[in-house]
């Protein structure tokens, strides 16, 4: 009987571990069928500035930093900064959830002027023009707080 449940005992791990990879895959199928098929949306803005501000290019990264969001892209002679997410590597194996966002930010009018491109791409309402008008408020709130 000894070596039967060191025997049992060494099938079990594995086992559970296959187990819980089926249980955790199907929640991702489970999720992607809930939150629908994949949305995506682009969006212009633009914000106007009472007055220039020099460093507007650190303000951006530290208003995306603060939402997740990663410099991608700076160049900062021409005056363009990118902001990027690709979304949670375990929300997306989870529960399905998959999403994307991205904020292209080209400064105009001597400073004075912010022109976005707003992209969002994703399930569970996040690829839709309320998802990216709500990214777009939240980018703005927080930048004209940082800047005041």
């Amino acid at each position: 009987m000894n070596k039967l449940d060191t025997l049992i005992g060494l099938l079990t791990v594995p086992l559970l571990l296959v187990l819980i990879s089926f249980s955790l895959q199907s929640c991702a199928g489970v999720g992607a069928m809930v939150g629908g098929s994949v949305h995506t949306y682009q969006g212009e803005y633009s914000i106007q500035l009472s007055a220039q501000q020099d460093d507007i290019l650190e303000a951006i990264t530290t208003v995306g930093s603060s939402m997740g969001l990663e410099v991608s892209m700076i160049d900062k002679a021409k005056g363009k900064i990118s902001l990027s997410n690709y979304g949670s590597p375990a929300e997306s194996g989870l529960i399905g959830k998959m999403t994307s966002q991205s904020i292209d930010v080209q400064v105009a009018e001597a400073g004075k002027k912010l022109q976005i491109q707003i992209s969002v791409q994703g399930n569970f309402g996040s690829g839709t023009k309320e998802g990216g008008d709500k990214l777009f408020a939240e980018f703005k709130n927080k930048l004209l707080e940082k800047i005041k």
